[in-house]
C-alpha cells in the first residue's frame, strides 16, 4: 500500500512537471525580446514568411521606373541633289548629219521621159525600181494605181488630163499609195512626210536617190485645202509635180524627171518641197 502511494505520488509529480514545460513552450514568444513581433500587413512578415507551397523564398529585385526615351526629332534639311551621272552613250545615226560631205551625188538613173501628161509620179516610181533593180513599166504602173478623188487614196482625175488643177479635177496622187505599189513589186518604198533637208542629203550621201513631191519645175507655190468624198481634208497645191533628188552642194539642188538633169537653188528647192509638206518617197534599205 505505501509503495503504491509513492508510485502515484511520483506520477503526480511528474505530471506537474510536464505540464510547466508544456505551458512555458506554449506561452514564450519565438522572437528576440528586443524585436517587436510582425504586424499582419507588414511587408517584413510577407517578405519572410514562406507560404506552404514555396520551396524557398525569392528576393525581389526591384528596378528604378525609367522614363521612355524621348522622340528624337530630326532637323529637315534640304533634299540633296542626286548625283548626276552622263547619259549611255547611243549609236549614231547612219550617217550623221555631222558626217555629212558638203557635196554628194547619185548618178547612174535610167533617162527617158514620162509617158502621160500627168504621170510624172508613176515615171518616178519606175525609175526609182530600176535603180534598185526592179524593171517595171510605167503604164502598167499607172494602170495600178487605185483611182480616188483624195490623192493620198488613190490617182485623182484623169492621166491624160492638163496640168495645173486640183481635185476633183485632173490632178494626180500623192506618195502613199505609189509607195504602197512599189513594195507590191518587191521594192522597200517608204511615204514620207516632214523629212528634213538634213535627212534628205543624208540619204544622198548614203547613194539613194529620193522622190519628192514639188511645185511646177521646183518653183514657188502655196497650197490649197480640198474635202474629199470621204471626208477628209487635203493638202494639195496646182502644178503638183514629182522629181528625183540626185544631189546636192552647199548652194545648189541636182533634180532629174522627165524633162531632164537640171539645178535649183537650195532656197527654191526648200520652198517648192515644202508647200505639200516635205513630201517624199525614199527607197531601201
Amino acid at each position: 500500500m505505501k509503495g503504491q502511494t509513492v508510485l502515484l505520488g511520483g506520477f503526480i509529480l511528474a505530471g506537474l512537471a510536464l505540464m510547466g514545460l508544456n505551458g512555458y513552450l506554449l506561452f514564450r514568444s519565438p522572437f528576440p525580446a528586443n524585436l517587436p513581433p510582425p504586424q499582419e500587413n507588414s511587408p517584413t512578415a510577407a517578405s519572410e514568411t514562406a507560404t506552404p507551397t514555396q520551396a524557398a523564398l525569392t528576393p525581389t529585385v526591384t528596378l528604378p521606373e525609367t522614363a521612355a526615351p524621348a522622340e528624337t526629332v530630326v532637323p529637315t534639311a534640304a533634299p540633296t541633289a542626286a548625283p548626276a551621272y552622263p547619259p549611255p552613250p547611243t549609236a549614231p545615226l547612219s550617217p550623221t548629219p555631222a558626217a555629212l560631205p558638203p557635196a554628194a551625188r547619185v548618178d547612174g538613173l535610167r533617162r527617158r521621159g514620162q509617158v502621160y501628161p500627168l504621170s510624172c509620179e508613176a515615171h518616178i516610181a519606175v525609175t526609182l525600181a530600176a535603180w534598185y533593180g526592179v524593171p517595171l513599166d510605167e503604164k502598167a504602173f499607172q494602170a495600178a494605181l487605185p483611182l480616188s478623188d483624195n490623192p493620198e487614196e488613190g490617182f485623182a482625175g484623169d492621166v491624160h488630163g492638163g496640168w495645173g488643177q486640183t481635185p476633183p479635177n485632173d490632178y494626180g496622187v500623192h506618195a502613199p499609195p505609189v509607195a504602197a505599189l512599189l513594195r507590191a513589186y518587191g521594192v522597200p518604198a517608204q511615204a514620207r512626210r516632214g523629212m528634213t533637208w538634213q535627212e534628205l542629203r543624208a540619204e544622198i550621201a548614203a547613194g539613194r536617190p529620193v522622190g519628192v513631191w514639188v511645185v511646177g519645175h521646183v518653183g514657188r507655190g502655196a497650197p490649197t485645202f480640198f474635202t474629199a468624198a470621204d471626208g477628209s481634208l487635203v493638202t494639195v497645191a496646182r502644178f503638183e509635180h514629182t522629181v528625183i533628188v540626185i544631189g546636192y552642194t552647199p548652194t545648189e539642188v541636182t533634180i532629174q524627171d522627165g524633162a531632164g538633169i537640171y539645178t535649183r537653188s537650195v532656197g527654191d528647192f526648200l520652198h517648192s518641197w515644202s508647200v505639200l509638206g516635205n513630201m517624199a518617197l525614199t527607197i531601201g534599205p
